[in-house]
């Protein structure tokens, strides 16, 4: 029985299963890089709290990737200053109060700041991408190495290995 051409013909379907996979995850990658990083204001209601900080977080469905360096906080009418009332972290948003800075804890403050971000939804659709492109190139071995192998029996090259002579060209 002649398995040559379905083995050729399997192959031929994996093949265009693979471009296909691959024209996909490279169109949700540039999808995702198409939706660039943008900035935003934002205004935020905190609490002040020696204890543990506050945390700006930006606005609702974005993903911060950075806060820049010009919040402005207000408390009690009067607008403090970084460095002697608080610290602040612009890579995760957290505020550190300095006790000089005269508020108790409790107080309620108004944060307005910028910040770069994406919507949320883009971001997480890096990690799916991460997980197909991670696991792609095994895949891809692993149905080259199918592949190989199909021809090879297909066309003979194995039965050379088991004592019978190859039908090649018949």
């Amino acid at each position: 029985m002649n398995f040559r051409p379905a083995i050729v013909g399997l192959g031929a379907i994996g093949l265009v299963v693979l471009l296909l996979v691959g024209i996909l995850g490279v169109a949700g990658a540039a999808s995702y890089q198409s939706t660039a990083s943008t900035t935003a204001i934002a205004n935020q209601s905190i609490t002040v709290d020696y204890t543990h900080g506050s945390n700006l977080t930006g606005r609702s469905g974005d993903h911060v990737e950075h806060f820049d360096d010009n919040e402005t906080i207000v408390a009690n009418n009067s607008t403090l200053q970084e460095g002697s009332d608080y610290s602040f972290n612009t890579t995760t948003g957290h505020i550190t109060w300095h006790a000089s800075s005269g508020l108790t804890n409790g107080t309620a403050a108004l944060a307005s700041f910028h910040y770069r971000g994406r919507p949320s939804a883009t971001y997480q659709m890096t990690a799916v991408q991460h997980g197909i492109f991670t696991f792609l190139p095994w895949l891809l071995l692993v149905l080259v190495a199918l592949f190989i192998t199909g021809l090879l029996f297909a066309f003979g090259y194995v039965a050379v290995t088991r004592g019978r002579t190859p039908n090649i060209g018949r």
